[in-house]
Parts: structure tokens; sequence; C-alpha cells
């Protein structure tokens, strides 16, 4: 596999140094680069299957929030949410296939997978990063709904949450900019070979600033946006409860009993939606609070790396399946979603 990834290869090389079973075992757990080849396979096909599922969902969720209106500030932010979603699987389709592809049949030309990573990262960063802030919105705006239910509607206006939107893709937007007008890439010739490479340059200011970037639009976003969610999210579940009970034990007019239905309708679909972001969202934020601690957890560390490059691609996958089942909870639990989505796409069924 003369034109496999760089990184692979380089870890194969130094983790050689460290440890060695049957002539075959490296890395910090000791597994051949074929085992790594073929984990890494397994998981990027598991990821591929989940995004390429979870396209059509997320556009199916796109047109039918469209088509219900944007009246409510709850779909703007489930809207957001699906854009935020398409994107980030659509990027991972476009990396796991030119991750799985055969490089060997490419003879001249090559682009090492470390540094195709590198250059898609930004797109992966910037989609989740919005899909986050979207969730977090989600959970503040329905915990409002449930504290002050009077005054939401005066609180969120929808330009009031169209412009945290706008601010939110204005982080994404920066994140993109800053991270491609940074990328520095090369081409090189292979010594003895015919094939020439599209390689990063790894300046230091070029390691300087993904770093920045990740922090200051992935990571940051990101955790603030699960501690919001996760605390809005208790909060929530608790005041559902309690607002069960109330409706069990107290006599109120049955006009103002449909309206808290309806509200209690949407609450559930927000909570199942914060509830599968935060427990999907959990392995990347262990990963993310790991590397915090220990700088040494990263994919290019030559001890920890392939290691870290798995558990990686774990968190995708559990991430993968937060963007691609949210299209079942609004089926479940919202009946305006349900019609539209039933008069939009099962007409033929209907007739």
């Amino acid at each position: 596999m003369a034109a496999r990834s760089r990184f692979a290869a380089s870890s194969n090389l130094l983790l050689s140094n460290i440890s060695h079973v049957d002539g075959e075992g490296y890395g910090f757990f000791a597994f051949s680069l074929k085992s790594f080849y073929t984990l890494e396979y397994i998981l990027t096909s598991i990821i591929l299957g989940l995004g390429s599922f979870g396209v059509l969902p997320n556009v199916a969720n796109i047109i039918v929030f469209a088509k219900m209106g944007f009246a409510e500030t709850i779909n703007i932010m489930f809207c957001v949410l699906s854009v935020a979603d398409l994107v980030y699987l659509s990027v991972n389709i476009i990396s796991t296939i030119a991750i799985n592809l055969n490089f060997e049949s490419v003879q001249t030309v090559f682009i090492d997978i470390y540094d195709l990573t590198l250059i898609m990262n930004p797109w992966t960063w910037a989609s989740f990063g919005l899909g986050s802030c979207a969730t977090a919105l989600i959970a503040v705006e329905r915990s409002v709904c449930i504290a002050l239910p009077l005054k939401v509607k005066r609180i969120f206006t929808r330009k009031r949450v169209s412009a945290a939107i706008i601010f939110f893709f204005g982080l994404t937007l920066a994140n993109l900019v800053q991270s491609y007008a940074t990328m520095n890439l090369q081409w090189v010739t292979i010594p003895g070979t015919n094939q020439t490479g599209l390689v990063m340059n790894y300046s230091a200011y070029f390691q300087q600033m993904i770093v920045i970037a990740m922090f200051a639009f992935s990571v940051v976003p990101s955790l603030t946006s699960f501690i919001v969610t996760s605390v809005g999210t208790v909060f929530l579940v608790v005041k559902l409860n309690q607002s069960a009970q109330w409706r069990k034990s107290s006599t109120v007019d049955v006009k103002k009993i449909r309206v808290s239905n309806k509200e209690v309708k949407v609450i559930r679909s927000a909570v199942l939606v914060c509830i599968v972001f935060i427990v999907c969202f959990t392995p990347n934020v262990c990963l993310v609070v790991a590397s915090i601690i220990q700088p040494r957890l990263h994919i290019a560390d030559i001890y920890f790396g392939p290691f870290m490059y798995i558990l990686f691609y774990i968190a995708y996958i559990f991430q993968s399946i937060s963007s691609s089942f949210n299209i079942f909870i609004y089926l479940k639990t919202s009946s305006r979603y349900r019609e539209t989505f039933m008069l939009m796409f099962c007409r033929a069924q209907k007739k």
C-alpha cells in the first residue's frame, strides 16, 4: 500500500520503537498496521452508511419545516438543526469515501489522508458547532416556555431567534475563512517514483492557527452548548413531570388544556432531540476533555495517535446517529409535522 495514509504509515514506523508483537504488533495497544486498516475500514463504512441514510431524512426535515412555515420560532431552530446535520453528514460521506478509495489504482497523483482530514475538518467543526448551538437554543427556548409561558413569545421573537442564528452562522463562516486562509498545500514529487503528492505544509503558524480555530469555533461553542443543553433538558424533564401532575389534579378550562397539551408535545419533541444530542455527543466531550487534560492524546501524537484516531471515529459514529434520527422524533411527537410529511411525500399512497 505505497500510497496509503502518511499518518498511519508514519505512525507504524514510529510506534515500532515502542512495542512489537510477533513481528506485526505496533502502537500503544500493540495492534498491527493491517488490523488498524481493517478497523478503520469497518468504522468508516459504518459512518458512511449512517451518513447516507441520514441525508434524505434531513432534506425531508428542511422541506417539511419550510412548508410548515416559520411563524413559530421552534420551526426555525429545528430547520437550522437539520441544515447543520445535513452538512455534517455530507462532509462525513465525502471524507469516508476518500479514505476508503483504493489508492493503489492511482499511480501518478495522491493526497495524504491525514491532510485530507485536515482539509475537511473545518466543515465538520463548523456544522457540528452550528448544530450544537441550535440545540442549546431549543433547550433554552423551551425552558423559558415553561418558566415564563406568558412572556416566551415576547422574549423569543422571530427577529431575535433569526439574529441568534445569524450570529451562530457568522461563527461558522469565521471558522471556515480562518481555517482555509491559513492552509498551505504544496505539490511534492516522491524520489524514485513517478508519483506527485499534494501535502500540507505544517508550519508552526499553521499548527497554532488550527488549534486556535478548533477551540474557538468548535470546542468552546460545542462544550458550552452541551452544558446548556444538559441543564435545560434536566429542567424540562422536571417541569414536564410537574406539569403532568398538575393537569391530573387541577380543574381548568378545556381550551387552556388544549393549548397546554400542544406546548407539552413541542416540549417533549425538544426534550427527545436534546437527549439524543447529549447521549451521542458525550463520547466526543470525553475525548475533548481528555485531550485538554493530557495534550498528548491527539491523533498526531506518535504514541497515542492511532488509538485516538479510532476513538474519534467511534465518536463520529455517535454524532452521525444524532444527526440522522431526529426525523423519527418529529414524526412521533408532532402531529402537524406528521400530517405535513404525509401530505408531501405520501400522496400516492393516499390516492
